[in-house]
């Protein structure tokens, strides 16, 4: 009841207590300079979308001084951003198809952290991946990927092709089987006859 950032629910249970963070935070938002524990620190809101667990696609709009892109996720190094278009099949063979992984960090809260800046992206990017607003700053459009992911698409691929080569010989060889077994006529005589 003593802390200010929760507040207490009513809703008529007995025996229940319910309380509501009121300074809650988006999956995914902006702050100005790397999220602490010590202070409190004023974050933006960004347009995303999540389209799978390991893949969410995030806009940000008028992007003109460093920021930091906290995604509230257990910090794993493995979690990668892509500036532009995204293609799971080219993060497995293309090393330089994401951002630098000295730009991705471990939050005080131990989330995933990655840092943004303007000057980076222009000096990395190819200019069709972001737009460049006549104020001089940028909008972008981002990937936030677990890479590991596309391996498992790789394995599916696999194993259904497999799957479906094995089907395929195995109908194939019931096929022949059973038009070389009507193409016999055996006879089978008791031992000793």
């Amino acid at each position: 009841d003593k802390i200010d950032w929760l507040e207490k629910k009513d809703f008529g249970f007995q025996g229940l207590v319910v309380y509501e963070n009121k300074d809650y935070k988006e999956r995914i938002y902006l702050t100005k300079e790397p999220e602490t524990i010590y202070k409190d620190i004023e974050d933006q809101k960004v347009e995303f979308n999540q389209i799978t667990p390991a893949e969410y696609r995030v806009k940000i709009n008028n992007l003109d001084e460093t920021a930091y892109l906290n995604f509230v996720e257990a910090y794993d190094p493995n979690w990668k951003m892509r500036i532009g278009d995204f293609d799971w099949k080219e993060a497995l063979y293309n090393k330089n198809y994401f951002i630098d992984d000295s730009k991705h960090t471990k939050s005080e809260i131990e989330f995933n952290n990655f840092e943004l800046s303007k000057e980076y992206i222009k000096a990395n990017f190819d200019k069709s991946m972001y737009k460049e607003n006549p104020d001089g700053s940028i909008d972008v459009e981002l990937t936030l990927y677990f890479k590991p992911q596309s391996y498992f698409y790789l394995g599916i691929i696999i194993s259904g092709t497999t799957l479906i080569l094995c089907l395929g010989y195995l109908g194939y060889a019931f096929y022949r089987q059973r038009k070389q077994g009507s193409n016999y006529n055996i006879d089978i005589h008791p031992v000793g006859e």
